[in-house]
């Protein structure tokens, strides 16, 4: 586990697998109120979900060895985004006080980009991919 001093004085804890480098679990609970959680019948994806307003659910899985993300966000039964990656280098967990979220950096041999979910105070999903 790495860790990393941040200009406002806030200490975070990385994990490093296969070249993904993602928060330790309980930086998500700081951040978010509830950590991942292994995936039924998949060692290396962790998955945890947001009940939103009404009948919204947002969920986000990552696997740190294959490093791909998904978000899911849904309405009752509908879904309303569905958004799969491959090639993730690092997923942030952003907490700005009345704002959180995560943003998962993308680099391939030719593709780069970032994928931004905003999770509270109301879901914004901000995508990004460019050729290199």
């Amino acid at each position: 586990m790495q860790q990393e001093q941040l200009s406002l004085g806030v200490e975070r804890r990385w994990i490093v697998t296969g070249g993904f480098v993602v928060p330790a679990f309980d930086e998500f609970v700081e951040v978010f109120g509830v950590g991942p959680r292994r995936a039924d019948g998949a060692d290396t994806v962790y998955e945890f979900e947001f009940a939103l307003d009404g009948d919204d659910f947002l969920g986000f899985s990552y696997d740190i060895v294959w490093r791909s993300v998904r978000v899911r966000w849904l309405r009752q039964e509908d879904v309303l985004v569905d958004v799969f990656r491959e090639g993730a280098d690092r997923l942030v967990l952003e907490d700005g006080g009345a704002e959180c979220g995560l943003a998962v950096d993308f680099r391939t041999a030719s593709l780069a980009g970032q994928l931004r979910v905003q999770v509270f105070p109301r879901v914004a999903i901000r995508d990004e991919l460019l050729l290199v």
